[in-house]
């Protein structure tokens, strides 16, 4: 039988590809950013590489990494009143924004 060169070296051989599910991609990614945190310093912590970072947060914006399968409703409640009014940003066709 015919071994390949690294295990003969006793070399570690190539690592599997990890699986990373949704809800640990997302997770992952809400770190980065937050309280500063860089892209480099989320990867080191998860012992990942920059590229799925980056991969993920551009599926994130292309709205392909979701937490569920299904979109999820929340409730919401119309208020009048000022004080609880969010303020507007900016409006559609206003370019100032």
């Amino acid at each position: 039988m015919i071994l390949p060169l690294a295990v003969h070296l006793g070399l570690a051989c190539a690592e599997r590809r990890r699986r990373w599910s949704r809800e640990d991609q997302l997770r992952i990614l809400s770190e980065w950013g937050a309280e500063g945190a860089s892209a480099s310093e989320v990867a080191r912590r998860h012992d990942v590489t920059l590229q799925p970072l980056y991969q993920w947060r551009r599926e994130l914006r292309r709205s392909r990494l979701t937490a569920t399968e299904h979109p999820t409703l929340v409730p919401v409640q119309v208020s009048n009143d000022p004080a609880t009014a969010i303020p507007v940003v900016g409006r559609l066709g206003d370019r100032s924004f």
